[in-house]
């Protein structure tokens, strides 16, 4: 008869996430202390649930870690290439600038050479 109720409490237990069996595990365990049977396989179960749950948060930090440091490449790698953009912009502004300058200076000098030329 109380095999019966006891098939009849685990049919009925909800064990859908991995805390309610862990916590059922623990309950389980208790009433098998209480009456002195042995409590080894409850103990490897627990552990495996303890191991797991380290598993999983070990694999969200390295997650979480790789995912911060890629951010962090790909931030540097823009930054560099504006940096590179901003400087070629600002090195062409300058050539061009002085190249209309130098020619500017020799079309003046050729101008008043001229000049100088046809009064002679």
């Amino acid at each position: 008869m109380t095999q019966v109720i006891l098939e009849t409490e685990w049919d009925e237990i909800d064990l859908s996430s991995a805390a309610r069996r862990q916590e059922k595990l623990e309950i389980l365990m208790c009433k098998k202390i209480q009456k002195g049977e042995d409590i080894r396989g409850c103990l490897m179960a627990l552990e495996h649930y303890r191991s797991l749950k380290l598993q999983q948060l070990l694999h969200q930090k390295t997650y979480i870690m790789a995912s911060f440091y890629s951010f962090k490449k790909r931030l540097i790698l823009s930054l560099v290439i504006t940096i590179c953009i901003i400087f070629s912009f600002d090195l062409t502004k300058n050539t061009m600038s002085s190249q209309l300058t130098h020619a500017g200076t020799e079309s003046t000098l050729s101008r008043k050479l001229g000049c100088l030329d046809l009064h002679n």
